[in-house]
């Protein structure tokens, strides 16, 4: 991720937040979730394909993915992670 972008991308639900890459260890949790059919996004929409890329705001609440290089910062897109 372009480290400039990320200079200006916030969480949408709270956009005093900024939004860093996603750790190792954050997505191989939220991975196993999906693999075990448990996690779901903030839509409700179960999740089945692994996360590869994401961001997570800096309190770590809330996981948004990366899909093709593009961060999904729609707000029923994110992941509670807390």
């Amino acid at each position: 991720m372009d480290k400039e972008i990320l200079k200006i991308l916030a969480d949408p639900l709270d956009p005093a937040t900024p939004l860093v890459p996603a750790d190792k260890d954050t997505l191989e949790r939220i991975n196993t979730l999906i693999t075990k059919g448990k996690a779901r996004n903030r839509g409700g929409e179960v999740l089945v394909h692994p996360v590869m890329e994401a961001l997570v705001d800096t309190h770590g609440r809330h996981l948004y993915p990366v899909e093709d290089g593009i961060p999904v910062l729609l707000p029923d897109k994110g992941i509670n992670i807390a």
